[in-house]
């Protein structure tokens, strides 16, 4: 009875053993999950933050990246008014053509903040334009060159005339027009350039040169008919065009092969006779 009553001791022992050996490991068990728990707050607090950093740098890094990337050039062009201010495009390209108080200088208009090139529009496309105040009205073409830079040394006046836009400057122009009679503005049709010391027309040479440098416009010097242009450039000892070979084709046909065609009828006349 007595080993008995000694084993059931033993057994009750070890039966509390296990029972403490338990509640010690769920104890264990519930701080490694309380520890896990807030480790896990934390590691969340820390992921959160650090994808606010890493979301803040990546926005940051597009917006450099987009400043970056050179910007499309669209097809449509958008006509912006020049400043009429002193000292601005306009008027020194009053100035420097001599153009009257009479040219509309309000229907100046560029594509670009830099006025590389100025196209002269009607009234009526001169109140669209400006009545498109947020600049939605995407140009197709609108206008003609009358003017585009031509960079240069010193002080000389840097935009030059367009042969197409001449039209509309010349009835306004005062000054750097030099006239020329057949001989001279045919060498100039024919070779593009010539020398001033070569010109032929009384008092053109002496003229050309007090003008100075810059853009010129070479008309002939006759009576009769439209007036024939070239506009050009006056160099220290030269004088040469700005006109494209298709524009001086047509001149060329429109001039000189009439020219040739009168003579060669002449001729002809005065053999028969």
């Amino acid at each position: 009875k007595e080993e008995v009553k000694e084993e059931e001791k033993v057994e009750v022992k070890e039966e509390k053993a296990k029972e403490e050996e338990v509640k010690m490991e769920e104890e264990k068990a519930e701080e490694k999950e309380g520890a896990g728990e807030s480790k896990g707050d934390a590691n969340g607090d820390v992921k959160m933050e650090g994808g606010n950093a890493e979301g803040g740098e990546t926005a940051e890094v597009k917006a450099d990246e987009e400043k970056k990337r050179p910007e499309k050039k669209s097809k449509y062009e958008v006509l912006i008014p020049i400043p009429k201010t002193s000292g601005s495009l306009v008027e020194r390209a009053k100035e420097f053509y001599g153009l009257t108080d009479e040219f509309p200088i309000d229907q100046l208009f560029s594509s670009s903040a830099t006025s590389n090139k100025v196209y002269f529009v009607s009234a009526a496309v001169k109140q669209l334009l400006e009545a498109d105040g947020k600049g939605q009205l995407h140009t197709v073409h609108a206008g003609v060159k009358v003017l585009e830079k031509n960079p240069t040394k010193g002080d000389i006046f840097d935009y030059r005339l367009r042969q197409e836009g001449v039209p509309f400057l010349l009835p306004f122009m005062t000054k750097r027009i030099l006239k020329l009679n057949n001989a001279d503005f045919t060498t100039l049709l024919k070779k593009r350039c010539m020398l001033m010391a070569d010109l032929q027309t009384e008092g053109a040479e002496e003229k050309v040169r007090e003008m100075g440098g810059g853009c010129t416009l070479f008309v002939l010097d006759r009576e009769e008919g439209d007036p024939v242009f070239l506009a050009g450039w006056r160099g220290t000892a030269q004088l040469t065009l700005f006109v494209s070979k298709y524009e001086l084709q047509a001149l060329s046909h429109k001039f000189i092969g009439h020219k040739e065609d009168k003579e060669a009828g002449s001729k002809e006349g005065g053999k028969k006779a």
